[in-house]
């Protein structure tokens, strides 16, 4: 959980950089905006592949857990 909520920070933090540098560089050469773009491209990519990697790992993690029955009452 942990290394999640790090993870998510860094692609936060991450994506604003980018953000900030595609503002920075919007007078630029043509081959300047070019890396700005191929950098947003890979990021998306990433955090693509990321999010479907969360996906397995909760599926998996709740394949492990015992399952909950629906109709069990708690007894006070």
């Amino acid at each position: 959980h942990s290394t999640q909520q790090q993870t998510n920070k860094v692609i936060t933090s991450t994506s604003h950089l980018i953000k900030q540098l595609s503002d920075i560089i919007s007078g630029s050469s043509r081959q300047e905006r070019l890396r700005v773009t191929r950098l947003k491209t890979e990021l998306s990519d990433s955090v693509q592949r990321y999010g479907d990697l969360q996906k397995k790992i909760a599926e998996r993690s709740r394949a492990l857990l015992p399952p909950v029955p629906k109709d069990k009452k708690k007894v006070s």
